[in-house]
């Protein structure tokens, strides 16, 4: 028999290389739960069944394909993990096991896609009395029925307080949930076969009652809330339209769910872009109307691959930004101790500004050449909310850019003082046609008295 001598120190460098990957943490898990309730057993709704249930299906399935494509070879599960509820399955018991099976399953570095395609409509919040409106926005599953008004619930229905409670058990694990719906809760009529088909239900249809609104809800308010809790994992939730505008479906999809997926093939490096490529490829369809709500950190790396540079690391490595700025605050009486009051200018030559809690910031921006300015704030504690449209706002066309925010200095809900430091609002300029920001402008606020 031959024996082979392995040099020592090819022993010893082997053994350390082994040591390294078996004491390495194993790479997260990628789950999917992709539910699209295109059917219905109840007979009153069978003439209303989803067109392009079926079509959203495989469109989500190939995006889920484009995804994971990064995932290591290290990672946790082989493959990523896919379930899939359509037809009869997508009912009420059916699709609250496969919830509690993910929650169970999830662990801390996890990326979650949660997919829901289904028809939508609005009743009256039976449940925590949280809504503006008094209307919880619902989804029908394959097995939802009529209203029952003794016990004022509609069977075969998941609310939006159901698929918050199951992302915020996501999150408490450490998963990172990327939360897609494409529906609509409008209400109004729908017309069987037709080539395009709004995804909601007549409120008649489903006996509901005749609501009263008590307050205006947002246009843009997202289905789920996306807090910042410590420890949490993130969120970012895309919407295909707000609670009061339809969304379109047909057989080749929902209009929202098709544009969704070519912009997950166009390979976007944060969420977005992939809100930017979405509302491309919907243009000159019914889903064009910039009716996409989104919510949470959009700013992250698409489908949480990795970090990529926020708003202020990005400002930092590009030139200067000469635009044309004016700004305005003015006092207003939202804040439970605030007094409406008429705008005064800002100096913006002062730095950093000094505003006072519950202020509200008019600012004009344009520019001598045509471009788009995205508008980014990053609180003191590295928060990052999008203040401007999605697209961008247009400059150079002749005519200011206008945005608008309320400055804070306590918390909304304690009214306790946030802690000292430093705001801002960050502005970065694109070439039309372009993602990538060429020159970048911040305006700094000064939060609380200074140490």
């Amino acid at each position: 028999m031959t024996r082979i001598r392995f040099p020592l120190a090819s022993i010893a460098a082997a053994l350390v290389a082994f040591l390294a990957i078996a004491g390495s943490p194993v790479r997260a898990a990628d789950r999917a739960l992709i539910v699209a309730a295109g059917s219905f057993s109840h007979p009153a709704l069978k003439p209303y069944e989803l067109i392009g249930a079926d079509a959203d299906v495989a469109l989500m399935r190939s995006a889920w394909t484009r995804m994971t494509a990064d995932r290591p070879a290290d990672a946790r599960a082989a493959t990523p993990e896919l379930v899939i509820l359509s037809g009869a399955d997508a009912a009420t018991a059916r699709v609250n096991r496969a919830f509690a099976e993910l929650v169970g399953q999830a662990e801390r570095g996890d990326r979650i896609l949660l997919y829901l395609s289904a028809h939508g409509a609005r009743i009256p919040d039976n449940g925590r009395l949280d809504e503006a409106d008094g209307l919880d926005e619902v989804l029908l599953l394959a097995d939802a029925a009529p209203w029952q008004p003794d016990a004022r619930r509609l069977p075969g229905s998941l609310s939006d307080d159901e698929i918050g409670d199951v992302v915020d058990r996501l999150r408490s694990r450490g998963a990172d949930v990327f939360l897609v719906i494409d529906s609509c809760a409008s209400g109004g009529a729908v017309r069987s076969g037709a080539a395009l088909q709004p995804r909601t239900l007549p409120p008649a249809l489903l006996g509901l009652p005749q609501t009263v609104r008590r307050g205006a809800r947002g246009l843009a308010d997202p289905w789920v809330e996306a807090d910042r809790r410590a420890g949490a994992g993130r969120l970012v939730t895309f919407a295909a339209s707000p609670s009061d505008r339809p969304a379109f479906g047909g057989p080749s999809g929902g209009l929202f769910t098709r544009s969704l997926a070519a912009a997950i093939d166009g390979d976007p490096a944060t969420f977005a872009m992939l809100a930017r490529k979405q509302l491309a490829a919907a243009r000159g369809t019914p889903a064009s109307a910039g009716s996409t709500v989104l919510g949470g950190q959009i700013g992250a790396a698409f489908f949480f691959a990795g970090t990529v540079p926020g708003p202020l690391e990005f400002a930092a490595r590009l030139d200067p930004a000469r635009l044309s700025l004016s700004a305005h605050r003015a006092a207003q009486d939202r804040c439970p101790d605030g007094k409406a009051g008429p705008p005064a200018e800002i100096d913006l030559s002062a730095a950093p500004l000094a505003l006072s809690h519950c202020d509200l910031v008019l600012l004009s921006v344009d520019d001598d050449e045509l471009g788009r300015v995205d508008a980014w704030y990053v609180d003191s504690a590295g928060h990052q909310t999008l203040v401007s449209p999605i697209e961008g706002y247009p400059v150079g066309l002749g005519r200011p850019a206008r945005l608008s925010f309320t400055f804070v200095d306590r918390d909304p809900e304690t009214e306790r003082p946030l802690p000292p430091g430093m705001d801002r609002l960050v502005l970065l300029r694109r070439p039309l046609g372009s993602d990538e920001p060429v020159s970048a402008q911040v305006l700094r606020f000064r939060v609380g008295d200074p140490p």
